[in-house]
Formats: structure tokens, C-alpha cells, sequence
């Protein structure tokens, strides 16, 4: 019988630690990044943004990117802890640790529709600060706007999609 193949496109500096967890679980990979993640191009809007949260805010980590390029532009970034922390992911929340040692919540459906239902069931709160990628997590902002919550999306990650042929 023939091992199945993962095709790996996560970036190139995290392919060895995915690789072996696949080859462990008895997978062939092929490495195929199709992802470079950096740091945004203004950084001086990032710091601007994550010194304004406030400690009531309801703060959202979309990955563990966001947070380890959240606190790598602004290394005096601190979460306040009356803040209602929420990551997506327990990876996310894992990386998150790291940097802060408050309470952080993690959905059990690990994505926008898990954060809202988790949303749901907090008392109503005035900002939501999304701190992601530049693009996505759409219905998290719709939720806002349809229950007149004040949202800010902080993007502390730039995504480049790479042709694979120029990282191979």
C-alpha cells in the first residue's frame, strides 16, 4: 500500500517541524511553499494601534503570526488583563502564552463562526480589536456591525503568495 502525500505549503522556515509531524504520522510530504509571512509595512501604525487598546476591549488573535508579529513591532505591547482575550486556535493561544499570562479564551470550533458563538455568550462588549493578516475574517467584522459593536482590525501580518517555482 502507498503512503498518501502531503503537499506542505506552509512557509519555508516552518516545514520541518510540519514535515515531521506528517512522516511520524505516516504521510510523504512534498515541500511547496506558496506563503511568506512579514511584518507590515507600517509598523509605526501597528505600535500606534496596540498602545490604544483599552483594558475593556475584546481583543481577537487570528493566528499565532499575529501574535508573534504583534509583539515583535511593538515589544512593549502589553494586554491589559481585565481584556477579554480570545484566540483563534489552540496553537494560536499556545504562542500567545508566551507574551501573556491573563485568562485566554479559545473556541471549541476553531474559526470566525467558533469566536462569534463564544462572542454570544459574554456580555455585550463596546470594541473588538482583530489583530490578523490584512484580509479575512469577515463575518467576526459583520457580527460587529450587526450588533453595533465598535471594530478595529489591527493588521500586524502580510502575507506574500509566492510562485512556487522561485522558492523551490
Amino acid at each position: 500500500m502507498t503512503k498518501p502525500t502531503i503537499l506542505n505549503t506552509r512557509p519555508m522556515s516552518l516545514q520541518s517541524s510540519t514535515n515531521e509531524a506528517f512522516i511520524q504520522q505516516g504521510f510523504n510530504t512534498i515541500n511547496f511553499p506558496c506563503i511568506e509571512i512579514a511584518l507590515v509595512d507600517n509598523p509605526h501604525k501597528v505600535i500606534k494601534q496596540l498602545s490604544a487598546i483599552k483594558p475593556d476591549d475584546c481583543i481577537i488573535f487570528t493566528s499565532q503570526y499575529a501574535v508573534r508579529n504583534a509583539f515583535k513591532t511593538h515589544p512593549g505591547f502589553s494586554i491589559p488583563n481585565s481584556a477579554l482575550v480570545i484566540t483563534v486556535g489552540s496553537k494560536t493561544a499556545y504562542v500567545l502564552e508566551q507574551h501573556y499570562d491573563g485568562h485566554i479564551w479559545t473556541p471549541e470550533q476553531q474559526n470566525s463562526e467558533g469566536v462569534i458563538d463564544l462572542l454570544k455568550g459574554f456580555a455585550k462588549h463596546q470594541n473588538i480589536k482583530l489583530i490578523s493578516a490584512e484580509n479575512g475574517r469577515d463575518f467576526i467584522q459583520l457580527y460587529a456591525l450587526k450588533n453595533a459593536v465598535e471594530f478595529q482590525q489591527i493588521n500586524a501580518v502580510s502575507y506574500t503568495h509566492l510562485r512556487a517555482h522561485e522558492t523551490l
